[in-house]
């Protein structure tokens, strides 16, 4: 079965995205498909995981920001709509969105 995307949302990103930092942010990414189905997963980018773990570390959380983790991550350089667009197609073709994706209702 082929899958397309209908419509992709961005929880983390609102509509003016002038004061959002592309390079260190995360959001949770909605993906619409062609039939309907819709997916989660959540996207970090490189430098906020970087930025969480210092805060951990600081205030003692996951073994003082020893480690990190979230549901259906994907770690990715820029948060961009553009970018995360482009990294859920190559998902798609590549066969592992629902790898990563988790379907929701």
């Amino acid at each position: 079965m082929y899958l397309e995307i209908d419509r992709l949302y961005l929880s983390g990103i609102s509509e003016s995205e002038e004061d959002v930092d592309f390079d260190n942010t995360n959001t949770d990414v909605i993906v619409v498909l062609n039939n309907g189905q819709k997916y989660i997963a959540a996207f970090f980018t490189i430098k906020n995981v970087e930025v969480i773990n210092l805060q951990n570390e600081y205030e003692g959380r996951n073994l003082e920001g020893k480690y990190f983790w979230a549901k259906n991550m994907v770690l990715v350089a820029r948060c961009d709509p553009e970018s995360v667009e482009a990294v859920v197609k190559n998902l798609i073709e590549e066969g592992d969105f629902k790898e990563v994706f988790k379907r929701i209702f």
